[in-house]
């Protein structure tokens, strides 16, 4: 049988389970939490052998390969089952969608060998790249589990993030598979192997094979971007220069490690609260030093009590003028005016607990400097429609708010549901203000000198969420000196995917250019510098605290200015096949209806 392009013909068996089965093994063993990164130089081998097969895959081979990613995903993200019974649905959806792109990797690969005439390397760096391109943007984006992400502890190899995002380190670990692939098909491995094994039959290789995988273009580029990554990498360790002259603030972290449920009473919530009060006064008066500003996760500071707004263009509206609000009054059971009195009240509660906070604190610091406190805590804002936010709130040493922050990146069936939004008038099936509001873009908060950009929980999982926010500051002129992170991971008890989590915010800093703080409750709180190598951290599952010393950043990063076109490029590109087979088969429709 002829064969289109590829090496010798692996048995049916071997391509449809053991193959993908060995690369979800060792993708598996890459990362947390077994965190094997050399495996990750090898990871990829098995599912080049499914690119190569000579043969057009059959419906086995591509179920296999699903199957095998599949199974990835479930190991990788088993933590979320942890979150509620439910989520084990999701769990298995989740995985089940992500596998996907397993099969996007190898039907792009085989497509731009096939049809471009690529060779191996290009066509494998481009559809591996291009699929977590789109896995990063399709359906909100995620970008856990990135195959750079296997070189969380190799900082000289993270480095390239600052120019290409988490996407360039991918590509690195792609062409060492790449080269390792080359070494072990090549003729004189074959030889070699056959001398030892006393059997030519065991290593036959078919010449083109062999003189394809020897590409000189290919290998040149795979060799030409390892060199360049590491030499970036040493060149960009080098040039660290910042000291303690450079240090915009000391903060204080605080982590405990406090089970949390969906459905919380609010009792529950002030028992967290009065948990979280507890161990900061104690990390006060045990750190010894001055301190900034005190950064709580996120949620933790809520205990039934968010904080409340009216919208700025209803504060002034007069008696006949109350038809913006009244839609929310009648949500709450109020008329307008009481409405306006609620929230008066609330704010006056809220900044009340706030003020014997910070008065608490200041009473056993050992300086009487402000310090301004960060905190997770829901937002209750009133206009037409009530909105809810999932909020980082700041506030002074005098307790009053200076200004709160809303989540911008929801995440999907849990904080919103996108069906409801692109149909509106299913809403009257839902209770009204169900599900969370998408804040707006992010201002910097002020703390001293320094100014934070706060990002929530799953922000720091999606890389371009961090950067766009940070392009959106340029925009208007503004700047940020560290990134400030708070999330309640405690939904995931000590699982590996708090530890995922990590890996992304390690690699936002890198590619954003910026220290970054991160709050958490459970874990894993943290200080990152700006080069993506954690200087401290709690580990999980722990109550304490840290005092994160950032330096301000020396230069804004090539990534954060210019973004992933490169990466985008090669989305486009893996997508190819897709559209060609729209095309195929709206023409064999139409071609039926003209025949019929």
């Amino acid at each position: 049988m002829k064969q289109e392009f590829g090496t010798q013909e692996p048995s049916s068996r071997l391509s449809r389970i053991q193959l993908p089965l060995a690369a979800a093994i060792l993708m598996w063993l890459s990362q947390p939490p077994f965190s094997l990164w050399p495996v990750a130089l090898v990871c990829l081998l098995p599912l080049f052998f499914v690119v190569l097969q000579g043969n057009r895959l059959s419906r086995a081979d591509w179920f296999g390969l699903w199957i095998g990613g599949t199974l990835y995903w479930l190991a990788s993200l088993q933590g979320l089952r942890h979150a509620h019974t439910l989520m084990f649905l999701g769990w298995f959806a989740l995985s089940a969608y992500l596998a996907t792109y397993w099969l996007l990797f190898v039907c792009a690969s085989r497509w731009l060998r096939q049809h471009c005439r690529l060779p191996l390397g290009l066509s494998v760096a481009v559809a591996w790249v291009g699929q977590e391109y789109l896995r990063n943007y399709v359906l909100t984006g995620l970008s856990a589990c990135m195959l750079g992400h296997t070189m969380a502890e190799v900082p000289v190899v993270m480095q390239i993030a600052a120019w290409t995002g988490s996407f360039g380190v991918s590509l690195f670990v792609v062409c060492v598979n790449l080269l390792i692939y080359r070494v072990i098909t090549s003729r004189w491995m074959a030889q070699r192997v056959s001398k030892w094994c006393g059997c030519m039959q065991c290593c036959s290789f078919d010449a083109t094979q062999v003189k394809r995988v020897n590409n000189q273009i290919d290998a040149v580029l795979m060799i030409a971007w390892i060199t360049l990554v590491l030499l970036v990498g040493i060149w960009r360790l080098d040039s660290d220069e910042n000291d303690a002259s450079d240090q915009i603030g000391t903060f204080l972290l605080v982590q405990r490690s406090e089970t949390v449920e969906y459905t919380q009473p609010t009792s529950r919530a002030i028992e967290i609260y009065q948990a979280y009060v507890r161990e900061t006064l104690d990390a006060i008066a045990e750190c010894g030093e001055p301190v900034n500003a005190v950064i709580w996760p996120e949620s933790m500071y809520t205990a039934g009590n968010p904080w409340m707004e009216i919208a700025v263009d209803e504060v002034h509206a007069d008696s006949a003028t109350e038809s913006p609000l009244a839609y929310s009054a009648a949500v709450a059971g109020l008329s307008p005016m009481d409405l306006r009195r609620a929230v008066a009240e609330s704010q006056n509660y809220f900044q009340h607990r706030s003020q014997f906070l910070t008065e608490a604190v200041n009473q056993i610091s050992i300086e009487n400097e402000p310090i301004d406190f960060l905190v997770g805590c829901g937002v209750l804002r009133y206009a037409e429609q009530p909105e809810v936010y999932c909020g980082l709130v700041q506030f002074g040493s005098q307790g009053k708010v200076k200004q709160w922050y809303g989540k911008n990146h929801l995440v999907m069936f849990g904080e919103y549901i996108p069906i409801i939004s692109a149909f509106p008038f299913l809403q009257s099936i839902l209770p009204p203000g169900m599900g969370l509001n998408r804040g707006q873009a992010p201002e910097p908060m002020q703390v001293g000198t320094a100014n934070l950009l706060p990002n929530i929980c799953i922000e720091t999982a999606v890389e371009h969420v961090a950067v766009n926010h940070l392009n959106t500051l340029r925009g208007r002129g503004q700047t940020a000196d560290a990134l400030v992170t708070v999330t309640n991971d405690g939904w995931f008890d000590q699982s590996s995917v708090l530890e995922h989590h990590l890996r992304c915010a390690q690699f936002v800093a890198v590619a954003a250019g910026l220290p970054i703080m991160s709050s958490a409750n459970s874990g894993p709180t943290a200080w990152i510098d700006s080069y993506g190598r954690i200087q401290k951290r709690l580990e999980l599952g722990t109550n304490g605290y840290l005092l994160a010393k950032p330096t301000r950043p020396a230069a804004e990063t090539f990534y954060s200015r210019f973004g992933d076109w490169p990466a985008l490029i090669c989305g486009l590109l893996t997508t190819l096949p897709l559209m060609q087979g729209i095309v195929i088969v709206i023409r064999r429709k139409r071609s039926a209806a003209t025949s019929g």
